[in-house]
């Protein structure tokens, strides 16, 4: 197998994990082996146990990178985990932009920009340990 196809395989892999892991809000730190993927039979296992209800959408993403003045395409694997419910999970391969804008559309500029744009509080220090944080 062409090590370019692994790669993609590889980054398939992770990035469903990790959108699922964002998710159902798992913390950092999360071990990925805990997720298991069969991406040919549409199962993926969480500790041995399947997750139902979830649907994932798998695109492409070509960026343009400004590097040393150049301007180069990147391409970056991108995944979404949405819970739908049921008793199946789904896995959804983009390829037709129009497509991706109906499931998209609900994310606008404006919203990315503020939520990247504003501090976030951090967690409250234990006031008899102030090195440790509140859990």
């Amino acid at each position: 197998m062409k090590d370019d196809v692994v790669l993609r395989r590889l980054c398939v892999l992770l990035t469903i994990k990790a959108a699922y892991i964002k998710a159902v809000g798992f913390l950092p730190g999360f071990d990925y082996s805990r997720i298991d993927c069969d991406i040919p039979q549409e199962i993926i296992l969480c500790d041995g146990k399947p997750i139902l209800g979830w649907e994932f959408h798998l695109f492409k993403a070509n960026l343009g990178v400004l590097r040393n003045n150049v301007l180069i395409e990147e391409i970056y694997q991108c995944s979404t985990a949405i819970f739908r419910g049921g008793d199946k999970t789904t896995f959804i391969w983009e390829e037709n932009e129009e497509h991706m804008k109906k499931w998209l559309n609900f994310i606008s500029l404006e919203r990315m920009l503020h939520d990247v744009l504003t501090p976030k509080s951090p967690p409250p220090l234990d006031s008899k340990d102030p090195h440790k944080v509140y859990s």
